[in-house]
């Protein structure tokens, strides 16, 4: 082991304040979840207090934390791991958990899955397309999804619109993946406004000779300047609060009314997406490969979007599926959505 991992192991990974409690089809045989910081940290349990916002073995909250985001890994279930199947549902230590990630196979590549607005890692969509990837005998990848900053698990501040802070998150899971887990990265995948993170990356590293990475948006938003009405998206109190005193507070309950989490949109940040422009980042990306699935019954963001990004990016390929929501209804479309990724990954893993 080069060096001790930069993390520390979450004890309580589908229960979090101001979320639904994490629903997947079928418990994968091989998932770590943990933080991981961008400075030193030490891990010391704190005592319960019980209920669903507290982590036993969760390090205890300081300014050092700021940079922490919560992650679930999980291993390709097929042979190849040294990695033995974890046999007891008992939090793992610091150490413990740093020398099953050093072990893992580092011959597979890893599929970053990126949650959207609101929403945190663990949310239906994203945590069993991260299961059935983990899966696939067509692409043998590892699969790891994570929390933005301020969302789900992850400590901070939530802004709304945070795109340049979102994609800083996304440049430190890459870089952990590379440089600590030593493994390659297969493909980003972006559902919503984390699509914006996907093509900036995309757009930034487009030129670099040592990436051959594939890049997937789910339904993502063509972002352009001074495209946001508040008042189409807001109700009529919450403009009020906008105008008057330039911010308002979205309480969103988990699986309680006593598990709940607020959220301010405030003007600024509605001024700074108002600001955001995803054309630049798209019509510059010339060599890598950008697939968009999109449904044609999404009321979120409209289907045209997707028409977009296939019109502004030169190596792109849209799929549009029938019926499907922004959510892709729940479970309804996954194996649509697992055969259109794969089949569209499987075309560059080859090289990898």
């Amino acid at each position: 082991m080069k060096s001790k991992l930069n993390i520390a192991p979450i004890a309580n990974p589908l229960e979090c304040c101001g979320y639904p409690k994490g629903q997947i089809r079928k418990e994968p045989e091989q998932e770590f979840n943990f933080f991981l910081y961008n400075t030193v940290i030490s891990v010391a349990p704190k005592k319960s207090r019980g209920g669903p916002c507290s982590n036993d073995h969760d390090v205890r909250l300081s300014n050092e934390m700021t940079g922490a985001l919560a992650c679930s890994l999980i291993l390709n279930s097929n042979n190849g791991n040294k990695v033995k199947p974890m046999c007891s549902k008992a939090p793992l230590s610091k150490n413990q958990l740093s020398r099953k990630l050093y072990n893992i196979d580092k011959s597979k590549p890893i599929i970053i899955i990126c949650h959207g607005l609101l929403s945190w890692r663990n949310q239906m969509l994203v945590s069993n397309l991260a299961l059935e990837m983990s899966s696939s005998l067509e692409i043998e990848a590892h699969t790891l999804r994570f929390d933005f900053m301020a969302s789900g698990h992850s400590p901070g501040v939530w802004k709304f619109a945070n795109y340049e802070q979102d994609y800083r998150d996304l440049c430190q899971i890459v870089k952990f993946i590379q440089d600590d887990l030593q493994c390659k990265v297969a493909c980003i995948v972006g559902h919503s406004q984390s699509a914006a993170a996907v093509i900036k990356y995309a757009s930034a590293h487009d030129n670099s000779q040592y990436q051959n990475i594939c890049y997937v948006n789910l339904a993502g938003r063509y972002l352009l300047p001074n495209d946001f009405n508040p008042d189409t998206i807001f109700d009529q109190e919450q403009c009020r609060q906008l105008t008057q005193q330039k911010y308002f507070d979205l309480i969103k309950s988990g699986e309680s009314d006593m598990n709940h989490r607020s959220f301010q949109f405030r003007q600024e940040d509605i001024d700074n997406r108002n600001a955001f422009d995803i054309s630049t980042a798209a019509n510059g990306i010339k060599r890598s490969h950008v697939l968009t699935i999109h449904g044609d019954a999404d009321v979120t963001v409209p289907v045209q979007d997707a028409y977009k990004f296939e019109k502004a990016i030169r190596n792109h390929t849209l799929k549009i599926l029938k019926g499907a929501s922004h959510n892709f209804n729940g479970l309804r479309f996954m194996d649509d959505l697992v055969d259109t990724i794969t089949t569209f990954i499987s075309s560059f893993t080859k090289d990898l």
